[in-house]
């Protein structure tokens, strides 16, 4: 019997200390985390979830950084949320005034993990938000009524308890894909999670900086760097990662200058970050690849 127990009480550590690991690949530090669930208008079934991460050292933790652009469907128009500064699509989507519109951003919505449920309802958040079709602050009496049953549809979510442990913010948005009286049938809730991850993010210089200077910017094949003043035995790793907080490319420079080719990089906006032979971050430069 004291086998058996002993027996247990490891495969419960373990079981713990591999949840925990999990969760820690699920909320990343270092970043914008970024969580999109989409709910059918009138019955709030849940359709899925989508999970991105954003690399915005300059991104505000204390709300929501959303810089909003909607554009009004004589015919044909929609909406994108961007993240504020760096202009990164949050989500994006088409309104349609004698149709059914679509959301293009995110493409993917899933309902694996952690996009499933368990038994821990969280409570709404007091600082929630609650916005219109065009993104503005909510104030048609039927959808407030109608709102106010969205976030026990997803209170339960293992993703909504993940964000719950950190100091998140939330906002359901009502997205309705055609102009004029509301459509149950077409209409969704959007609601979106945003925690950004300022402690740990990648241009917090956490060991003695460096200067380093990347160049040029925008770059098309060819990025050269160049440690000013290097000691001779600092050995810098590098990382470099996409809007998503993706690693794309990675090595290690040990002279003063670098060639680093990134020709089989996709255009868009990059991060580069350095660390030391310990593997602490000693700088970081962004750059475009065109």
């Amino acid at each position: 019997m004291t086998h058996s127990k002993g027996f247990l009480l490891i495969i419960g550590v373990l079981f713990c200390f591999a949840a925990i690991g999990q969760n820690d690949t699920i909320i990343k530090k270092g970043y914008v985390n970024f969580a999109t669930l989409i709910l059918d208008f009138e019955t709030y079934e849940f359709e899925g979830g989508n999970m991105a991460y954003y690399a915005c050292t300059d991104c505000d933790n204390q709300s929501i950084p959303f810089l909003i652009d909607y554009q009004s469907p004589g015919d044909f128009g929609g909406i994108t949320f961007h993240l504020e500064p760096t202009m990164d699509v949050l989500f994006d989507a088409t309104i349609i005034w004698a149709g059914t519109g679509q959301i293009d951003y995110p493409t993917v919505f899933d309902f694996m993990p952690p996009f499933n449920y368990n038994e821990t309802p969280i409570s709404e958040p007091v600082d929630i938000l609650y916005l219109d079709a065009d993104g503005e602050e909510l104030d048609d009496e039927y959808l407030l009524m109608k709102v106010q049953s969205v976030w026990d549809a997803v209170d339960s979510l293992q993703i909504t308890n993940l964000f719950a442990e950190k100091d998140y913010k939330a906002v359901i948005y009502f997205y309705p894909p055609t102009v004029g009286a509301v459509n149950p049938k077409v209409a969704k809730w959007i609601v979106f999670l945003y925690y950004s991850d300022m402690t740990s993010s990648i241009n917090s210089y956490e060991g003695e900086m460096h200067e380093i200077e990347v160049f040029p910017n925008p770059v098309r094949d060819i990025l050269h760097v160049k440690l000013i003043e290097p000691k001779s035995d600092v050995v810098i790793q590098y990382r470099i990662l996409d809007a998503s907080g993706a690693v794309v490319n990675k090595g290690r420079l040990d002279s003063e200058a670098q060639q680093i080719d990134i020709s089989e990089v996709t255009a868009g906006l990059y991060y580069i970050e350095f660390r030391d032979r310990a593997g602490t971050l000693v700088g970081s430069e962004k750059f475009v690849r065109e």
